[in-house]
């Protein structure tokens, strides 16, 4: 969260949402997908364990920085 947060402009920017409102709409939505994420985190915590849930979320963002790595100029990133 903190390296996300940390390049969150970069980010933003290279998505076309570097400036003005829609710098602003995309860090808001970022951290609404962080909310939204953690929620079922609390619960799956219990069940799962610590660490079977940081592996297991740490792979699933794996592919999807994976997928921006190799598809850099496909259509999701603009």
């Amino acid at each position: 969260m903190y390296a996300i947060y940390t390049f969150g402009p970069q980010i933003m920017t290279t998505f076309g949402l570097g400036v003005g409102k829609s710098a602003i709409l995309g860090e808001s939505v970022l951290s609404l997908f962080f909310l939204v994420g953690s929620l079922p985190a609390m619960f799956w915590l219990n069940s799962m364990g610590r660490r079977p849930l940081l592996i297991r979320s740490l792979f699933l963002m794996a592919v999807g920085l994976l997928a921006l790595g190799l598809f850099p100029t496909a259509p999701f990133s603009r």
